[in-house]
């Protein structure tokens, strides 16, 4: 962990290895604990973990776990997990213990500053559960990131689909179509996520230039054991 200063304002910085280390402390703390405590249930303590997955896919954690996998590859794996400081903390008595810590003192947006080789990129990251069409995918763009942002942030879209959803990849070609023809506001990059049927990873450029790449599926378990032991 370290502090760095970009633009006047602090930043604090995890390499990958710390910030893995601080989700998983966080997150199965809560998990053995409430097992613990139901030992001798083993249906209610296999709830308890349907449960607890469940949760963590619809928390700050997840886009935090994502950030982590789809970023830590995009800037080769050699990069710093940045937070801006609000303006009222005290930089000496910074103390992160867990999540929670870092969440009272961190401002947002952006939701994470990647550090490497001297520059800052800020990223905003966006979940999307909606229908894998051109027009509703093009419109939550459209709402959510065109219309409501006034700072050029990066953008990396997570696709969250049902299981066994289909994908056109024409879809992406599409949107980044209609990105050519809209007024000349100024965006940083815009990147779309997908995982196809826990098979491959999907990862779409769609602004300011296309690109598309496909890459082998590697398990979170397996993501993190790298990150790990690198």
């Amino acid at each position: 962990m370290k502090l760095l200063k970009n633009n006047y304002k602090f930043l604090i910085c995890f390499n990958a290895k710390e910030l893995v280390l601080l989700l998983l402390s966080e997150n199965f703390e809560d998990l053995i604990y409430l097992i613990v405590n139901n030992l001798n249930n083993f249906k209610k303590t296999k709830k308890i973990a349907k449960e607890w997955v469940k949760k963590s896919a619809n928390s700050k954690n997840y886009e935090l776990w994502t950030a982590i996998f789809n970023l830590y590859e995009d800037f080769d794996k050699n990069c710093d997990f940045c937070f801006y400081l609000k303006d009222n903390v005290e930089i000496n008595k910074i103390f992160i213990r867990n999540l929670n810590d870092l969440e009272k003192i961190k401002e947002d947006p952006p939701d994470i500053v990647i550090y490497k080789g001297g520059k800052f990129a800020e990223f905003e990251l966006k979940r999307y559960r909606g229908n894998l069409n051109e027009i509703d995918l093009y419109h939550f763009i459209e709402e959510e990131i065109i219309k409501h942002y006034l700072e050029p942030y990066n953008f990396l879209i997570i696709l969250q689909p049902k299981p066994g959803t289909k994908l056109s990849y024409e879809i992406f070609k599409k949107i980044y179509e209609k990105f050519k023809k809209i007024s000349s506001k100024k965006l940083g990059r815009i990147v779309i996520s997908f995982n196809q049927n826990n098979k491959e990873m999907i990862y779409a450029s769609i602004y300011p230039e296309f690109g598309f790449v496909k890459k082998n599926l590697l398990r979170g378990s397996d993501q993190i054991k790298e990150i790990l032991t690198s």
